[in-house]
């Protein structure tokens, strides 16, 4: 460790656990076992950057000396010490230096900057897939069901499998940060392997951590909720990896590590507030329907969307500034003879919220419409809704504005002259 608590690019340790014995290697120095009393150096051995565990084998990949290949051990062998013993070539260039080495199902990838190679140890070969680029940050990689995300020159992107098809095509990726360019491209390419990342099943969450600030210190974080797909920026210390342990009593804990302090973190899974009311706010745009100076007689807004069945949300509109009307979507405005639509399985408003039968969604929503009279003129109309009733859940899927648009433009007398 450094004087400032965190590894370095040079020390940095990747594990891996065959037959009771944990296999360590840092790509410089070292590739070392434990046995949990004593360390064994196997100086003789190929120094991978990183090791992988899967299918009774140890891989070991990214070796400055031979930055190519991949080593691994016999299937069933009996220790690791044979991992320079089997070798297949990635990419058949020199080009470009190892990143990662991960699983994908039932396939075994490799990775380099500007490429990820399906690895057929049976056959030793490694063929291309068809992602159109490489993996920057070996520990910002996380498997995800049956794909993975990793941080890309795409940013943060999303790799899996295509059902029924076979060799390179067989797999194929998607750009999750399409919308977090500006933020994205405040990494430099010197820190793009410092970032890390991720992914808690019952958090429902990917977290990716980078640099934005050239220190090689991930100080920005930003969370991607796989129930949305939507991308939120979390305030987290500055961290440098994530991770879970199952203790004795069969309790999963997730975790991550400070970057700069040797300071544990975990993060809350267990929620003591989950019948307290959650108050929320929607607020629309201020509408002048392109015609900003004219004058307007706003007769009525109708409301239509989702809601639980115990609902309770405060409409208000507001012209100009001022509020003038207001209306309460409750009871006998949400039809609860309507067919449910159970939260997390179908569309809400334009967007799926995601989820599926086994998310634990147990809310159902109905079909809701109000209208809101109001005899008010301006030029601009905005609407607010707001909610704090608890366990309850609710959406606003379209909206309209009835009125008349006078035929005269409003000035204020101080631009007429």
């Amino acid at each position: 460790e450094t004087a400032t608590g965190r590894t370095t690019e040079k020390t940095r340790w990747e594990f891996a656990v065959y037959k009771n014995v944990m296999y360590m290697c840092n790509g410089i120095d070292n590739y070392q076992t434990w046995n949990g009393t004593l360390f064994t150096e196997y100086a003789a051995q190929p120094k991978p950057r990183y090791l992988l565990y899967m299918s009774d084998r140890v891989f070991g990949f990214g070796a400055d000396a031979n930055p190519i290949s991949l080593y691994y051990i016999a299937s069933a062998a009996a220790d690791a010490q044979t991992l320079n013993t089997n070798t297949v070539i990635i990419g058949g260039d020199e080009m470009g230096r190892g990143t990662g080495l991960f699983q994908l199902g039932q396939v075994i990838a490799a990775a380099k900057e500007k490429k990820i190679y399906s690895v057929d140890v049976t056959n030793t070969t490694s063929v291309a897939i068809d992602a159109r680029d490489g993996l920057y940050s070996h520990r910002a990689t996380a498997n995800v069901g049956n794909a993975i995300i990793y941080f890309s020159d795409n940013g943060v992107t999303n790799l899996q499998a295509r059902y029924g098809v076979s060799g390179g095509a067989s797999m194929e990726q998607k750009a999750l940060t399409d919308d977090l360019q500006p933020l994205m491209v405040k990494i430099t390419a010197k820190q793009l392997n410092a970032g890390c990342g991720g992914s808690f099943l019952p958090l429902n969450n990917y977290y990716f951590s980078f640099d934005s600030n050239n220190d090689n210190i991930p100080d920005t974080t930003i969370v991607r909720s796989s129930l949305t797909g939507g991308w939120s920026e979390y305030n987290l210390p500055n961290l440098y990896a994530y991770g879970e342990y199952k203790d004795t009593s069969y309790v999963y804990h997730y975790l991550f590590a400070s970057a700069s302090g040797g300071q544990m973190y975990e993060f809350e899974t267990g929620f003591n507030d989950n019948d307290a009311a959650i108050d929320c706010e929607l607020k629309t745009k201020q509408w002048d329907f392109d015609e900003p100076s004219s004058w307007k007689d706003f007769q009525a807004v109708d409301i239509y969307g989702l809601a639980s069945e115990n609902a309770v949300i405060n409409v208000t509109t507001t012209v100009d500034d001022t509020d003038n009307a207001t209306g309460i979507i409750s009871g006998d405005f949400i039809d609860t003879t309507a067919t449910a639509t159970p939260i997390g399985l179908t569309v809400i408003g334009t967007t799926t919220v995601g989820g599926g039968s086994g998310s634990g969604a147990t809310i159902d929503l109905f079909p809701y419409k109000i209208r809101i009279p109001m005899f008010y003129g301006g030029q601009t109309i905005q609407v607010t809704m707001d909610s704090s009733t608890a366990n309850s859940a609710w959406s606003l899927d379209r909206m309209s504005v009835t009125f008349d648009n006078n035929t005269f433009d409003l000035f204020p007398t101080a631009n007429i002259s």
